[in-house]
């Protein structure tokens, strides 16, 4: 236009041509595991969350049980990230791969730590597909997990109500086991379809038979939970299949909402929680949790990342009381990387 070389008019149609044309090769061809944002939408209104968007996508929980949280829990220790909510598991897939994300920039933006770099260089294979989800794309997937098998010889008498004595085997979903050989064999998988999930782990299950507990014993327990003395039986060995974690969700905005069998983890360690764990069978449940931290706006935001986490559900098991009703709620701020509240 300076140079009388293009009318106004010129410069306007071109530029606009060449700001959409690089608009949609950038939506069509850019490679997500490069870093850069998702296209915005061409209004002027503000963007409405779509299933291309990581806030609007589904993700499974990994298993309580998985090898990465005590990766991750290292990560957060060593700095790599300052926003986890440590007490509140578990975390779902799409989530541990933003820690992870975040902890590979800043081992790019500062000297790399050699402890930091090898448990990022391990953790990052396990989540290919979510890495690249967080820049935005399609969530249609299905994916076979896991398949496990476990055998566990217990020689001496075992301790097996942690409710009143002790307990042998600790954190194990609820699984039965007595003296002898105990096997467990299972699976997991899960399929994503937009904001929509569905995760299923099941297993079979043995232990051997066991004498009835002594009627001295029995009296105690009754005594403790204020029951009736139930006569003790001898215990039938079990060779069963159960569904361990098994759950439908639906994701709204990084408010993940689910209902089925599901298990948690309230506490920052990693010995016995004081609010949930996963030492009993998974708790059937409908289940809201933001997945993702969010902060408030103005005077709060103090506070820090803000993570809330709600059910309620039946417990399963019972004898005087089939199937109770229970619920829980937590709701943890983050004002400093080292202290949860």
């Amino acid at each position: 236009m300076e140079g009388k070389r293009h009318f106004p008019s010129d410069a306007l149609v071109g530029s606009g041509i060449g700001w959409f044309a690089g608009w949609q090769a950038y939506r069509a061809h850019h490679n997500r595991e490069l870093g850069g944002g998702i296209a915005e939408d061409l209004s002027d209104s503000p963007q409405i969350p779509t299933d291309r968007t990581p806030g609007a996508t589904g993700s499974p929980y990994v298993p309580l049980d998985s090898w990465i949280y005590p990766l991750l829990d290292r990560l957060a220790a060593l700095g790599l990230f300052d926003d986890a909510v440590l007490g509140m598991k578990p975390w779902t897939r799409l989530e541990s791969a933003r820690l992870i994300n975040e902890a590979g920039d800043r081992l790019r933006d500062g000297s790399p730590e050699a402890e930091a770099a090898q448990l990022y260089d391990s953790l990052r294979p396990e989540f290919p597909s979510e890495l690249s989800l967080l820049g935005g794309g399609s969530n249609n997937s299905t994916r076979l997990e896991s398949i496990y098998a476990r055998a566990t010889q217990i020689s001496g008498p075992p301790l097996t109500d942690g409710f009143h004595f002790g307990q042998t085997l600790i954190n194990d979903f609820g699984r039965p086991f007595q003296r002898g050989f105990n096997s467990v064999d299972g699976f997991s998988g899960w399929a994503t379809a937009g904001r929509w999930i569905l995760y299923v782990r099941g297993e079979c299950q043995h232990s051997p038979a066991a004498p009835a507990i002594s009627p001295q014993v029995a009296s105690a327990i009754a005594t403790m939970d204020l029951n009736p003395v139930f006569s003790p039986s001898p215990i039938a060995s079990r060779d069963q299949a159960r569904l361990l974690d098994t759950y439908i969700g639906l994701n709204v905005a990084n408010w993940q909402v689910s209902y089925g069998q599901e298990s948690e983890w309230w506490s920052p360690n990693e010995s016995g929680p004081l609010l949930f764990s996963d030492d009993a069978f998974p708790v059937r449940m409908f289940h809201i949790n933001r997945v993702s931290p969010f902060h408030l706006p103005g005077v709060f935001e103090f506070l820090g990342p803000i993570r809330w986490d709600a059910f309620f559900g039946t417990l399963q098991g019972h004898q005087t009381a089939p199937g109770p009703f229970f619920h829980g709620e937590e709701i943890s701020f983050k004002p400093t990387r080292n202290l949860e509240f």
